[in-house]
């Protein structure tokens, strides 16, 4: 919510949302981890897997928005970063992919916008593999096919910085939506208000930006100018 002063919004992290009920005609209230909130609306943007799942229930049910999420379901893909030690030993904003052969391989972008850094990325089956082995294998993995395709000395410039999880975080679940066959139009009714009281947000909501950062926004700025109308 806004303060009324038009101070800085209070935000709390690391609070998981367990229960939205929306029985009372005037006021939301939002069961989490950390308490109890009554609101007079509510924009959820959480992952559809998340929505799938129930991992936050809803009070009476809303089972056109479960469904809806079910056939939304997340695909996976994951980056990982490694440190340049010495930047010049590789070309600038430059892409490789790891083999022509082998189904199993990452693409990886080369010091993005002149960063001392090496992107790879991987999806599918070799990103739930490699999440499943933690950082230090998809390090290695990624370092060997950078040294097939560069040379061995490619592999004393490089160290780890980091590689994402998202398809083990239980408040995700995934990387990013698409759709089951026929389910497409199913977009519009997970972005569609409840009530005019509950709205929802996020890339899954987007009919042409699904599976996007942009789309995400789009939808979330979308859900709020629609909120503020509402309670306005």
């Amino acid at each position: 919510f806004a303060p009324p002063d038009g101070g800085p919004l209070p935000i709390v992290r690391q609070t998981a949302v367990e229960r939205i009920d929306h029985r009372a005609a005037d006021h939301v209230g939002i069961s989490t981890s950390k308490g109890h909130l009554r609101v007079k609306a509510v924009i959820v943007t959480v992952a559809t897997n998340v929505l799938a799942n129930e991992r936050i229930a809803f009070f009476p049910p809303l089972p056109e928005k479960i469904d809806a999420a079910s056939r939304l379901p997340l695909g996976l893909a994951n980056k990982l970063f490694m440190k340049v030690g010495r930047p010049d030993a590789l070309p600038l904003d430059s892409h490789l992919l790891g083999s022509y052969r082998e189904r199993r391989t990452g693409a990886y972008q080369i010091r993005p916008l002149g960063n001392p850094v090496v992107e790879g990325y991987y999806a599918g089956d070799l990103a739930h593999d490699l999440e499943h082995g933690g950082p230090k294998e998809a390090f290695q993995f990624g370092l060997t096919e950078l040294k097939r395709a560069l040379g061995s000395d490619i592999g004393r410039q490089l160290s780890l910085i980091c590689f994402s999880a998202w398809g083990s975080d239980p408040h995700i679940g995934g990387s990013y939506s698409y759709a089951s066959p026929g389910a497409s139009d199913l977009r519009r009714t997970l972005a569609t208000p409840h009530d005019n009281r509950i709205f929802f947000a996020g890339e899954a909501c987007s009919t042409g930006r699904y599976s996007t950062a942009h789309g995400a926004y789009d939808t979330g700025v979308m859900a709020a100018q629609e909120l503020v109308k509402t309670i306005a």
